[in-house]
């Protein structure tokens, strides 16, 4: 059970030895009246970034870190179009208890261009430090881009190049000239350029269209079954 010491507690030497990556400590007791454990020093340990990605939602970019504390801390969001010189953009103040969830900070409409954001981070007699810096296009651009590769498709057997920013899972669409659905297909894409190999055999050699949802849009590509 734990409590308070009511009064003076006798230090007793005792000795530290490497158990891995932990330590054991050793200490005689001589009765079985009470004992404990104490520290002269309480150390508040430095805030950590574990993790800081950012990307497009919505016409917006939104902002998501991970981060370790044991005491209150301050994020300062800046922004930057030219990744050198950087402007505050918003403050997410937190507790410790915080700390046990994701951060998150949205900049509304901040327009077309390719941003860069970092954080800075205060905490309480500690000089501020940066975080790493995040990069987000927004040219026009998406995240998420997809081609038949060769177009057009000579087989039964469609290649789908696929580059991607983060992992998704999107549904593919597929229509005739006349706007007839004729498959539909769930896809789970990874991070990065990768190939995916669709089995189109009941198509019918024409023109048609695949569209895919991203960020709210629709994107349509077109590709020619010989």
């Amino acid at each position: 059970m734990f409590g308070e010491i009511s009064g003076m507690a006798m230090q007793l030497p005792c000795t530290v030895e490497q158990w891995g990556f932990d330590y054991v400590y050793t200490v005689e007791v001589n009765s079985f009246s009470s004992f404990y454990f104490g520290s002269k020093i309480y150390d508040v340990l430095p805030v950590n970034i574990i993790s800081f990605t950012g990307k497009v939602v919505a016409g917006n970019n939104k902002l998501v870190w991970k981060a370790s504390c044991t005491n209150a801390v301050q994020f300062d969001i800046e922004r930057s179009t030219d990744g050198v010189n950087f402007t505050n953009v918003g403050i997410v103040k937190a507790m410790q208890p915080d700390c046990n969830n994701p951060f998150n900070f949205v900049d509304v409409n901040p327009g077309n261009k390719t941003y860069y954001y970092r954080l800075r981070i205060h905490e309480d007699n500690v000089p501020a430090k940066y975080s790493e810096i995040v990069k987000i296009s927004r040219d026009g651009s998406t995240g998420l881009k997809l081609q038949f590769v060769p177009n057009p498709v000579k087989n039964n057997a469609a290649v789908l190049q696929i580059e991607s920013a983060e992992s998704e899972s999107v549904k593919l669409v597929i229509t005739d000239v006349a706007g007839r659905q004729v498959m539909i297909k769930q896809i789970n894409i990874p991070a990065g350029n990768t190939k995916i190999t669709l089995d189109i055999s009941q198509l019918s050699s024409g023109v048609y269209q695949a569209t895919y949802q991203y960020e709210g849009k629709n994107i349509t590509t077109r590709f020619i079954k010989e």
